[in-house]
């Protein structure tokens, strides 16, 4: 599920990118104008065992069997270096010799000796979402995710985070749990003041209690411009990257298609939308696999094997059997993409809207993306890969950087 919120695959790119979004956001000069940054899950979530997510029990231990934890601190030191404001801790527990097998919101080495003393981060540091207090979420009773720590009471969670030295605890909603602390003597002043007068130096650089009010007047000239949302789809259009291309696009305008988990109305007044029949090609849109997961909160995590079980594939196969055959895969994960590689057109998506695909197939606006990851040949290479190496899958069926033509 973590894979949508990066970058991809290269820790440089990754890297780069990364500082370009945050000096966007900040503007030249951070102040009133600016927004304010969490650039998150410190130290990296992406070594997580079996590709499982820190938030539940079964996907807690990140691993470094490559020994490759610095490559995964270089982004957030060149978020460091780029300016950002805070920083948001992972739910993981680090498996690396020494460790404390605590979640990383209560490790003191991570927060203060790798976060604040070895990279010199003094902007506000977060918790994720959570770790004191039981939460219900979309109807799930989810168990606060203080890995290591389970059990501790809330209080006394609170004062091992604060010891690590976190200043704010996301998604908490009991702040008399850390008066109490303090009240009681577990926790100084000057060790609360030290957090609260980084968060009011945040408020105060945003203008925050000069302007008390937003500007609702200001609102409609500000949010939903045509001009931003035609850039937003122009640029959603250019990150399509065309994997394979049988069949020379862009298509003329009026081709018959028949559409399969696409908008109708998207394609109004450029293609002519027909039955299978009458089709000259299929145009069909999927989800990059995955395994679902039970309750409502879980269920939104996409996670598990990367590749069609049996029906799903014999399902889709068939739909590319049809004739002439688009494919649109939607890559929130890498995916297996070696059963449907038949398809005369194989196309990656990011999330794109339909529109901004019609665009691309007509050619409205070129489809300029590369991947941002490789995409393995087998589950089996996925299985026999190290989780904290990136391009450590043995032949991938296409790789980082690639899209077709060069």
């Amino acid at each position: 599920m973590r894979v949508a919120g990066t970058y991809g695959e290269d820790s440089a790119t990754v890297a780069a990118l990364t500082a370009a979004q945050l000096r966007g956001l900040h503007g030249a000069v951070f102040g009133d104008s600016s927004i304010s940054t969490m650039t998150k899950h410190f130290p990296g979530c992406g070594p997580q065992r079996d590709g499982e997510d820190p938030r539940f029990v079964y996907g807690k231990e990140q691993d470094y069997p490559g020994g490759r934890m610095e490559e995964h601190l270089a982004p957030f030191i060149a978020a460091i270096a780029a300016g950002t404001r805070q920083i948001l801790l992972s739910y993981g527990v680090p498996t690396w010799p020494g460790s404390a097998g605590v979640g990383f919101c209560f490790d003191r080495d991570v927060v203060t000796g790798i976060l604040r003393e070895r990279l010199g981060f003094d902007g506000i540091v977060s918790t994720d979402w959570g770790v004191i207090n039981d939460l219900n979420l979309l109807g799930q009773d989810m168990p606060a995710p203080a890995w290591g720590l389970e059990e501790l009471t809330p209080e006394q969670r609170i004062l091992r985070a604060l010891e690590a030295g976190v200043d704010q605890f996301g998604g908490e909603y009991r702040p008399e749990l850390v008066v109490d602390l303090v009240r009681g003597g577990a926790v100084t002043q000057d060790r609360l003041d030290a957090s609260a007068a980084r968060i009011l130096r945040e408020k105060f650089a945003l203008g925050l209690f000069d302007q008390r009010r937003v500007d609702v007047d200001r609102v409609p000239e500000l949010v939903g411009q045509p001009r931003d949302v035609a850039t937003g789809r122009e640029l959603q259009t250019r990150s399509l990257t065309v994997l394979g291309d049988r069949i020379g696009l862009p298509l003329a305008p009026g081709t018959a298609v028949h559409l399969d988990g696409l908008d109708p109305i998207a394609f109004g007044g450029i293609a002519t939308v027909v039955g299978p029949e009458e089709a000259q090609l299929t145009i069909v849109r999927v989800e990059a696999p995955f395994e679902p997961r039970a309750g409502g909160f879980e269920a939104l995590f996409h996670a598990g094997s990367l590749e069609l079980d049996d029906a799903a594939a014999a399902a889709l196969s068939a739909k590319l059997a049809t004739g002439s055959t688009i494919l649109v895969v939607d890559l929130d994960r890498p995916a297996i993409l070696r059963p449907h590689v038949e398809a005369d057109v194989l196309i990656a998506a990011f999330g794109a809207s339909d529109r901004a695909i019609v665009d691309g197939l007509f050619g409205r606006q070129p489809m300029e993306g590369r991947l941002p990851f490789d995409l393995p040949s087998s589950e089996a290479h996925v299985e026999a890969s190290r989780t904290d190496v990136a391009f450590d899958t043995e032949s991938p069926l296409f790789t980082q950087g690639f899209r077709a033509g060069g």
